[in-house]
């Protein structure tokens, strides 16, 4: 069997933001970050930290439907501390890299199952998340898990 390839195109054009398209969607990508809350658009590290926080609870929802456990609400809350975020603004004297140093995530998780099965799917569910499996190699990578 062929290894699968997962691709997206991005375009961008002088006067507008890079667009990403993938399948039948798009969407636009900010800056690659931003100290500045009131900052219009999602960054590209947003988007990342999204995607990491989604893939979990949308795998963790899967591993509780495939094992016929019945929850409620999830919600998870992502973190993330880069090596110097300073040097990514080219701030004069600054070293290092701006890469992501953490990243320290907490989801919630409320059901009235038993404890041992929710703890089972989430380890079913870590082992088939992709996203999990490439950063916990990359950075310090915190994942708690909060059944209420």
């Amino acid at each position: 069997m062929d290894t699968p390839r997962f691709s997206l195109r991005v375009i961008a054009d002088p006067a507008a933001r890079p667009r990403a398209y993938v399948r039948r969607d798009s969407f636009d990508i900010g800056a690659p970050l931003t100290f500045d809350v009131h900052h219009a658009g999602i960054t590209a590290l947003d988007y990342l930290l999204g995607a990491i926080a989604g893939g979990i609870v949308s795998g963790m929802q899967e591993s509780c439907r495939r094992n016929r456990i019945g929850i409620g609400h999830i919600e998870a809350v992502i973190h993330a501390e880069l090596h110097n975020a300073l040097t990514s603004l080219g701030v004069v004297g600054e070293t290092g890299d701006p890469g992501i140093r953490t990243l320290d995530l907490k989801v919630y998780v409320e059901t009235t199952a038993d404890e041992a099965d929710i703890h089972r799917a989430w380890e079913e569910m870590l082992q088939r998340s992709p996203l999990w499996h490439t950063f916990k190699g990359l950075t310090q990578f915190t994942l708690n898990l909060e059944i209420t």
